[in-house]
């Protein structure tokens, strides 16, 4: 009786090991898509705070989030969707996009992001 009780926790013992270790993989795959999504707020915010972005066009909005993105390393907007319109006190911009990364074999993580700011006219 003694031999299956060790036998248990040693199998015990590798289930918890492949999940912490699937956790950590997790973790290591979107981790960075988090962290670019962050940037993608940061660029969002600054335009808020930048007074010159208030008396731009709409498509002049658009052009100008995607050159502030690429200046903050995140080059591939092509599967973004801006959008800069027209709001009640000023402008409303829109950034939809997803991410899929692989993880392992053919299990993907898919992650949709929906940023946006209103810039308030004076």
């Amino acid at each position: 009786m003694r031999h299956s009780q060790k036998g248990m926790t040693v199998f015990g013992g590798f289930l918890l090991l492949l999940i912490v270790g699937a956790v950590v993989l997790l973790v290591i795959k979107i981790a960075p898509v988090y962290l670019e999504n962050y940037n993608v707020k940061r660029v969002l915010i600054d335009m808020v705070e930048d007074q010159g972005t208030r008396k731009m066009a709409p498509h002049e909005l658009v052009q100008s989030v995607k050159n502030r993105l690429n200046v903050s390393g995140i080059h591939n907007t092509k599967d973004f969707k801006i959008t800069a319109k027209r709001s009640g006190r000023g402008m409303l911009i829109n950034v939809d996009y997803e991410v899929r990364k692989p993880v392992v074999g053919n299990l993907d993580a898919l992650m949709t992001f929906h940023e946006d700011v209103e810039l308030i006219r004076n």
